[in-house]
């Protein structure tokens, strides 16, 4: 299966934009950064037919509550059902490499109890070099659905090395900046 995200850079699309996209994936991927654009792409995406989850990226200096609330409120604006869909944390920052995992592993691990508590069914979207780089290959976050950055342009997962204790990720994103009838879009696989 595949699907697409998108990050309030995008834009919205138009309604013949959201079934270009549906011609090549079943789900989208919604970026919160900005709740107001984050609400009409979902809104037009669920009007094609797409499938929605929501993902939450913050910057090491941000408000994990502010980060969090923000698709809080596109799920609740929207109806969106927290349980039948998920929030993806992202955790694809570049941060100083002064600072030790157990400081990445304790921020990582407040976020996720924070979209928990809010009702959100959680996976973590990073990249093995990322993880390994900050996270020290801890494996506290296994259980957690993995969706994986690994930009090769192939749309299957063959060859995947496992990392942090995910030894089948749910999701490979291979491809970035795709046009898809002038809608920039990543391509995922599940």
């Amino acid at each position: 299966m595949k699907a697409v995200d998108i990050s309030n850079f995008s834009g919205v699309p138009t309604i013949e934009q959201a079934q270009a996209l549906r011609d090549v994936a079943r789900n989208v991927i919604v970026g919160c950064q900005d709740p107001v654009i984050a609400k009409q792409q979902v809104e037009v995406c669920r009007g094609a037919c797409l499938g929605v989850d929501l993902y939450a990226q913050p910057s090491l200096g941000s408000n994990l509550f502010d980060i969090v609330g923000r698709a809080d409120k596109v799920a609740l604006d929207t109806g969106l059902d927290k349980k039948n869909s998920r929030l993806w944390l992202a955790f694809d920052m570049t941060p100083p490499s002064d600072m030790s995992p157990d400081f990445f592993i304790g921020w990582l691990a407040r976020f996720v109890r924070l979209a928990s508590l809010l009702g959100f069914n959680v996976g973590i979207y990073t990249s093995r070099n990322k993880w390994l780089d900050f996270m020290g290959n801890n494996s506290e976050f296994y259980t957690y659905p993995l969706w994986y950055a690994d930009y090769d342009g192939i749309d299957n997962m063959v060859g995947y090395v496992g990392f942090g204790g995910w030894f089948i990720p749910t999701i490979k994103q291979y491809a970035k900046n795709v046009q898809i009838d002038g809608f920039n879009v990543d391509l995922n696989v599940y």
